[in-house]
C-alpha cells in the first residue's frame, strides 16, 4: 500500500494577502479558466492575479502532488483558481491540504468547503448570492 503524507512543512502561504478573503475554489486548469473568462468577462467584473503559487501539498509514496493556485476577483467576489501539476495527483491529500490552509471566508457556516469544478463555476457564488437576498429581503421587511 502506498504512503499517503500530508506536507506539514509547507512554506506558508502569505494568507493575509493570497488566500485572504477567499469565498470558494475552483479546479480549473489554465486552459479551462481562459474559456471561463471568455465566456464570463462581458457581464461579470473579471480582474486576474496572475502571481500565484505552486505549493507541495504532500507526499503519494515518494511522489510529490504539486498544485497550481491563482485568484482573480470576480463581480467583488475573491475566487482560488487550482490545478494539479505534478503527475501523480491525490484528491483526498489536496482537498485535506485545503481544508488546514483556507480561511474562513471559503467555508460555509455548515463547514463546507465551496469548492466546485469549472463545469460548476457559478456555483461557486451561490452562498454569496444567497446572503445577498437575504439581506435584501430583510432590509425591505420581507423576513
Amino acid at each position: 500500500m502506498t504512503k499517503t503524507v500530508l506536507n506539514e512543512a509547507t512554506p506558508a502561504l502569505p494568507k493575509d494577502d493570497f488566500l485572504s478573503g477567499v469565498i470558494g475554489i475552483v479546479e480549473a486548469t489554465d486552459f479551462e479558466r481562459q474559456c471561463l473568462w471568455e465566456r464570463n468577462h462581458e457581464h461579470m467584473t473579471w480582474e486576474s492575479n496572475l502571481s500565484g503559487y505552486l505549493p507541495t501539498v504532500g507526499l503519494h509514496g515518494d511522489d510529490r502532488v504539486v498544485i497550481s493556485l491563482l485568484t482573480a476577483k470576480i463581480d467583488g467576489h475573491k475566487v482560488l483558481f487550482w490545478h494539479a501539476t505534478s503527475p501523480i495527483v491525490n484528491y483526498t491529500l489536496i482537498t485535506e491540504w485545503f481544508r488546514k490552509n483556507m480561511p474562513r471566508t471559503a467555508f460555509r457556516p455548515d463547514d463546507y468547503l465551496n469548492n466546485v469544478d469549472s463545469q460548476n463555476f457559478s456555483n461557486v457564488f451561490s452562498y454569496e448570492r444567497d446572503k445577498a437576498y437575504k439581506a435584501s429581503k430583510e432590509k425591505i421587511g420581507l423576513e
